[in-house]
């Protein structure tokens, strides 16, 4: 049982590639919708992250903002202190004991409160330094000169500084603090600052404040100063911090920024505090975010694999549906379109076929180009159309284009009976071509081959009718014509051409000459007849007198005297343009006929004499020189009939000669029609004459002689039965059985047993 292509799709390229054609067509936008879902959703997970982190950062930035404010209504507490106000207007004035009641204020205030960890009065006028835990120092003296580093050169300068984070190192006290400094010019009232309050809050403890205020995981938010100190950090740096404090936040981040360090990736975010030039720098976990979107991206991976899967199933039916036509289109051509090279065309989809059918078509079409425009000559001559309309589509189609309305039909015979080195079909398609490449010369025109001696033409012509003018035309190119063939190929050319008409009736044209080449026996070898001529109503005189003097010839036994009156009559009267073709040749075959009754009148045998002068084949000579030879030829094996009939004595010459003949040749495969043909006569009149003479029919007596010469080879026992039925001419075995037996009476092999028994 045949298997289905239904079942083996996935065998033809062709299926496979539209299969994977309309998969990617649903896939490609499917991956494009993903592509832009999964960066939207990202975007939209790093938004929320980032607004997540800003309000975090606010709530940060308000809760320092709140701490320092605190810091400021202290500083500006202490700077409303009376005493403070009177020694910096004139220090010089003020002693010691002014000095340590300033102090002990001060030391009062920062004493309730582990925030401060001390306070610096610095006095512009006298460039000294009071300090709440160690005492009165003048400017070169002081231990702490980072504090005064900013005001030195510029008593202005300390004005625009606000905070410092940074680390006491050298005290009285010998040990290091980490502080953050507020700077306070003073008093408030005056224009010109004589003094400046520096406070020094305990950096650690400022941070505990924040991160106790805070909601945030102090672990994951820093505050820098404006020189990217750390002001608030967490408890134990790891990489990550180290990787923020190694890059400047200020420059570097900006919004949501991925950050990676040897801990692993995360999100930076930061808050610049515009009013102190703190930086709050908050960190998210890239793992969170890488979390989201794994989960994210393992929900559209499922949903895409199920779109894949649906979208396979929809390729396939549209694949199926698309390839079904091109798959009985190439079951459809295999049948008719053969590789050239298997090897070349191994795996060729439907595409290639259809192409190299396409190919092929086009190239058979180009080659079949004369076939096809002989076919329409054909159905033009034989009027296979319907109408004038399809002969114009027809002629346009096969790119014919004639300048006049007007044609007629010139029908071509040419005599191919004398031996040339070409082939037969060799020599009529090369006469095809040398007729068409003189024709054109002169006329526009189409032509055909009827048959391997007879070509024809439409020709397009301007006149509408034959007047004396174009006749003379046509006489001298188709002469010329016939000379330059037979000067080229010696092949001598008649030509017959109709009256004028169009190209509607072109076909009545035709047959009106196929009506006069019936008449060709009559015309020379070179004649250009017109086929209206052949319609002559004239009279024309029956030849009685010929026909008495060839009968009388004939008769008497003169060869001489028959030939001569055969010539002279076709030198006298058989002309053309005398007579009509058809007239000439109904009178020489009413006179052969006559000249046949004649004789038989005499008492010859009308059959022999039919078989020696065949009055139809007088119809079948292509000229007139060949008629008049054929009837010379008739009329003298006719007189060699009769001389032999009165010289024939004892056995028949025939006879003889075909007993000869019957002896050499017994052992080949013998009829009739090979005996009289080599005696020349026929069928009839051998037969009759032979048993006349002998008795016998012809193929009775080569039985006779078969079994004869059988029963002398049967004497050698080395002959098998098989092989003395071939030398006797009897290639069937059981034909030379039945021949033996019908003239002995027994089998060959009876008469060997018979012939060694005796």
């Amino acid at each position: 049982m045949r298997k289905s292509p239904y079942f083996s799709l996935f065998n033809h390229a062709m299926f496979r590639k539209q299969l994977l054609f309309y998969f990617i067509t649903i896939l490609t936008p499917v991956l494009i919708i993903v592509t832009i879902y999964i960066y939207l959703v990202a975007d939209d997970q790093k938004v929320q992250i980032q607004q997540a982190s800003d309000e975090s950062l606010k709530r940060i930035a308000n809760n320092v903002g709140n701490v320092i404010e605190q810091v400021n209504y202290f500083s500006l507490q202490l700077s409303f202190m009376n005493n403070l106000n009177v020694m910096l207007k004139d220090p010089f004035q003020a002693n010691i004991y002014d000095y340590a009641t300033v102090k002990e204020q001060l030391r009062n205030q920062i004493s309730s409160n582990p925030l401060f960890y001390s306070v610096y009065i610095y006095s512009l006028q006298d460039r000294k330094v009071l300090t709440t835990n160690e005492g009165l120092f003048t400017e070169n003296d002081f231990f702490d000169k980072a504090a005064l580093e900013l005001l030195n050169g510029d008593d202005n300068q300390a004005s625009t500084v606000k905070y410092r984070s940074r680390v006491i190192k050298e005290t009285p006290m010998d040990r290091s603090q980490e502080v953050i400094t507020f700077y306070r010019s003073i008093p408030i009232s005056a224009k010109i600052p004589q003094g400046m309050l520096i406070i020094n809050v305990q950096k650690e403890i400022f941070a505990s404040v924040i991160r106790n205020m805070s909601d945030v995981n102090s672990e994951t938010f820093m505050i820098l100063d404006d020189d990217n100190g750390i002001i608030l950090a967490p408890e134990r740096l790891n990489a990550t911090h180290s990787r923020l404090l190694q890059i400047d936040t200020r420059q570097s981040i900006d919004g949501l920024t991925k950050i990676e360090s040897e801990d692993g990736d995360f999100f930076a975010n930061t808050l610049k505090l515009d009013w102190n030039g703190w930086t709050i720098v908050q960190i998210v976990p890239y793992a969170n975010f890488k979390e989201v979107m794994q989960n994210k991206l393992f929900s559209v991976v499922k949903t895409v694999l199920i779109i894949a899967f649906v979208g396979l199933a929809i390729s396939y039916l549209f694949a199926f549906i698309m390839y079904s036509p091109w798959l009985r289109i190439r079951e459809t051509l295999a049948a008719f379109v053969k590789k050239a090279d298997s090897s070349e065309n191994e795996g060729e989809d439907e595409y290639g076929v259809v192409d190299r059918t396409i190919k092929g078509m086009i190239e058979t079409i180009k080659q079949n180009k004369p076939i096809l425009k002989d076919r329409l000559i054909q159905d033009l001559l034989y009027h296979n159309y319907y109408e004038k309309s399809s002969i114009e589509l027809r002629l346009d189609q096969a790119g014919i284009r004639f300048e006049h309305a007007h044609f007629l039909m010139i029908v071509a015979t040419a005599d191919l009976s004398r031996p040339e080195p070409l082939e037969k079909n060799e020599k009529h398609l090369t006469l095809f071509g040398l007729i068409e490449q003189e024709l054109q010369k002169d006329w526009r025109f189409i032509g055909t081959i009827i048959d391997n001696a007879r070509f024809a033409y439409i020709v397009n012509v301007p006149k509408e009718r034959l007047d004396d003018a174009f006749r003379e035309q046509l006489v001298s190119s188709m002469t010329k014509l016939g000379q330059v063939v037979y000067g080229k190929l010696l092949v001598s050319m008649q030509f017959c051409v109709s009256d004028v008409t169009d190209m509607e009736n072109i076909s009545l044209s035709y047959e009106q000459v196929k009506r006069v080449l019936n008449y060709t026996p009559v015309m020379n070898k070179f004649d250009v007849l017109f086929a209206g001529d052949a319609n002559d109503s004239s009279r024309f005189p029956y030849p009685l007198a010929t026909q008495k003097k060839l009968i009388y010839s004939i008769l008497e036994l003169q060869h001489e005297k028959a030939e001569a009156c055969i010539r002279e009559w076709f030198d006298q009267s058989m002309i053309p343009t005398k007579h009509a073709y058809k007239k000439l040749q109904e009178t020489i075959v009413v006179m052969m006929s006559n000249v046949m009754n004649a004789l038989s009148q005499e008492g010859y045998e009308i059959d022999i004499i039919s078989d020696i002068v065949d009055v139809l084949k007088c119809n079948e000579c292509r000229n007139r020189d060949e008629l008049c030879e054929y009837i010379l030829m008739s009329i003298h094996r006719l007189i060699d009939y009769l001389i032999s009939l009165k010289e024939s004595h004892g056995l028949n010459d025939y006879v003889a000669k075909a007993i000869t003949y019957m002896e050499n040749r017994y052992s080949e495969s013998l009829s009739v029609s090979d005996i009289a043909e080599h005696i020349g006569l026929s069928n009839g009149h051998l037969s009759r004459t032979f048993k006349a003479e002998t008795g016998k029919s012809p193929m009775e007596y080569v039985t006779e002689l078969r079994i004869q010469r059988s029963k002398d080879l049967l004497k050698n026992q080395n002959y098998t039965l098989q092989k003395i039925g071939m030398l006797v001419g009897y290639h069937d075995y059981h034909g030379f059985i039945r021949s033996f037996k019908k003239v002995e009476g027994i089998t060959p092999s009876e008469y060997r047993k018979a012939l060694f028994k005796n």
